[in-house]
């Protein structure tokens, strides 16, 4: 997203404000995506960052060796279909 609009024209404050990040990181990002030298294989990507306070609680629960990690509100008959599933794995 951030990477986008810069690509759209917008300045790098601008899209640090409308991509939620600090003004500092942004132009860091800018910097690092403008660095002359050999071209990367791709162009950098970028994940949006999602406050603490909007995440999910989840829960950990282990079945058969692996660890599975979903919402807490995660309706309990999708649940007990995903313990099946993982548990009928080789």
């Amino acid at each position: 997203m951030f990477e986008q609009l810069l690509t759209e024209g917008h300045t790098t404050a601008v899209a640090a404000d409308q991509s939620g990040v600090a003004s500092s990181t942004a132009y860091k990002w800018a910097r690092a995506s403008q660095q002359a030298g050999a071209p990367s294989p791709r162009p950098p990507q970028f994940a949006r960052l999602v406050p603490q306070s909007q995440i999910a609680p989840r829960i950990e629960i282990e079945v058969s060796g692996v660890t599975i990690r979903v919402a807490a509100d995660l309706d309990s008959k999708a649940l007990a279909r995903l313990i099946a599933i993982v548990k009928g794995l080789p």
